[in-house]
C-alpha cells in the first residue's frame, strides 16, 4: 500500500507536468500568436513625416507593458496610435500642399507671416508628442487652415475689387471717348488727357496690394466727369431760355436767322453744341441789330403817302418774322412808286411852268415880280410834294 501511494503521487505528477506541458505549450503559441501580430502591426506603421516624439511615446507604452497583460491590448494600444497619428498625418500633408501653393503667391496680405508660421509648424512636427496630437489634430490644424483660408479670401477679395476696378476703367475711358466728341471748351483736351493718364496706369499698372486707392483715382474721375459734363448741360438749360426769348420776339429778326438760331439752340445732344452760349447770344443780338437797321433805314425815307399806300407789308415787315427776300422786295417797290411819283408830277410841273410863264408876259412890268414869286412859291410846294 505504502508504494502503492508513493506510485500513485508518482503518477499523478507525472500527468500533472505533462498537463503543464500542454499548457505551458499552448501559452507559448498564444503568446507567439499575439507576439507576430504585434510585430506585423508595427511594421505596418508607415507615415509621412518622421514623428519621432510621439514614436518615442509608443516605445515606451511598449516597454512598460506588463506582461501579465494580454498583447492583444497592446495591440490595440498601437492601432489607435497609428489611426491618431494617420490622421495627424493627412492633416500635415495637407498644410504641405496649400504651402506649397502660397509660395506661388506674391507677397501681400500677411502672406509672409503666414507661410512661416506653416513652415515652422511642419518642420516641428517630429517633436509633438502623443497625448497631443489629436488637439492638434482639432484645433491645432484647423487654426492653421483658418489663417490660410483668410489669406485666400484676401487675395480673392483682391484679385475681385481689381476686376471691378478694370470693368470701371473701361467704362469709363468709354464714355471718355464720347466726351473727345464734344465741342472744344472747358480745357477740354488738358481734362481728357489727365482722365487717361489715370485711367491707363489704374489697368496697366493696378495698385494690387490696396485696390482701394485705384477706386478712390476713378471716383474722382468719374466725379470731374459728371462735372465736365454738368458744364455742357447748363449750357443747354440757358440756350433753352434764349430759345424761348427768340420764339417770343421772333419779329425782331429774319425768318432765316430765326430758322438757323432756333436750330442751333434747340440741342441736347452735347456733341452737337457747335456755339456756346455767348456766342449765340451774339448771333442773336447781330440778327436782330441787323433787321432793326434796316427798319431805321427804311423809316427815314418814308412820307405819309408812301406809309399809308404799304401800310399793311410795312406792318408785316416790323411785327412779323418774314424773310429778307419780303423787306427788300418791299423796299424796292418803294422806291419803284416814288419814281414813279416824281415822274408824274414833273410832268404837270412842266405844264403849270408853261402856263406861268404865259402869265407873266401879259402882265405888266411892276406885277411881274410879284407874280413870279408866287409861282415860285407853288413850284416849291409842288416839288416837296413829288419828292415825299
Amino acid at each position: 500500500m505504502k508504494y502503492s501511494n508513493k506510485y500513485q503521487q508518482l503518477v499523478d505528477s507525472a500527468k500533472k507536468f505533462s498537463n503543464d506541458i500542454v499548457d505551458a505549450h499552448s501559452y507559448v503559441l498564444a503568446m507567439s500568436s499575439d507576439y507576430s501580430q504585434l510585430s506585423r502591426a508595427a511594421n505596418d506603421v508607415n507615415f509621412a513625416h518622421n514623428y519621432s516624439t510621439a514614436i518615442q511615446d509608443l516605445n515606451n507604452i511598449i516597454a512598460e507593458w506588463d506582461l501579465k497583460r494580454p498583447i492583444s491590448k497592446l495591440k490595440e494600444v498601437i492601432d489607435s496610435f497609428v489611426s491618431v497619428i494617420k490622421t495627424y498625418d493627412a492633416a500635415i500633408i495637407t498644410l504641405e500642399d496649400k504651402f506649397k501653393n502660397l509660395v506661388r503667391l506674391p507677397d501681400r496680405h500677411n502672406k509672409g507671416n503666414v507661410c512661416n508660421t506653416l513652415k515652422k509648424y511642419i518642420g516641428n512636427v517630429g517633436s509633438v508628442h502623443f497625448k497631443d496630437v489629436e488637439n492638434e489634430t482639432k484645433n491645432g490644424i484647423p487654426a492653421l487652415l483658418n489663417l490660410i483660408d483668410t489669406l485666400l479670401g484676401d487675395f480673392s477679395k483682391e484679385r475681385a475689387d481689381v476686376m471691378l476696378n478694370n470693368e470701371m476703367a473701361n467704362q469709363l475711358i468709354d464714355r471718355l471717348e464720347e466726351i473727345k466728341g464734344w465741342p472744344d471748351r472747358y480745357k477740354k483736351q488738358e481734362f481728357v488727357a489727365k482722365c487717361e493718364s489715370i485711367l491707363f496706369q489704374v489697368l496697366q499698372n493696378p495698385c494690387k496690394i490696396n485696390p482701394q486707392a485705384d477706386q478712390n483715382k476713378l471716383s474722382a474721375v468719374k466725379k470731374g466727369m459728371e462735372g465736365f459734363k454738368q458744364m455742357f448741360e447748363k449750357e443747354i438749360i440757358e440756350n433753352k431760355k434764349l430759345l424761348t426769348e427768340l420764339k417770343n420776339n421772333n419779329s425782331r429778326v429774319w425768318e432765316h436767322d430765326y430758322k438757323n438760331l432756333s436750330k442751333m439752340l434747340n440741342r441736347e445732344s452735347i456733341a452737337h453744341l457747335q456755339y456756346s452760349p455767348s456766342e449765340l447770344k451774339n448771333q442773336y443780338l447781330s440778327a436782330k441789330n441787323d433787321k432793326s437797321s434796316f427798319i431805321s433805314d427804311m423809316e427815314n425815307i418814308l412820307s405819309p403817302r408812301i406809309k399809308k399806300k404799304f401800310s399793311d407789308r410795312i406792318d408785316k415787315l416790323c411785327n412779323s418774322c418774314v424773310t429778307k427776300d419780303f423787306a427788300e422786295k418791299l423796299k424796292h417797290d418803294i422806291e419803284t412808286d416814288k419814281s414813279d411819283n416824281v415822274k408824274k408830277w414833273l410832268k404837270w410841273i412842266g405844264i403849270g411852268v408853261g402856263g406861268a410863264g404865259a402869265v407873266i408876259l401879259i402882265i405888266n412890268f411892276y406885277e411881274y415880280i410879284l407874280i413870279g414869286a408866287l409861282i415860285l412859291g407853288v413850284v416849291w410846294f409842288l416839288l416837296s410834294i413829288i419828292f415825299d
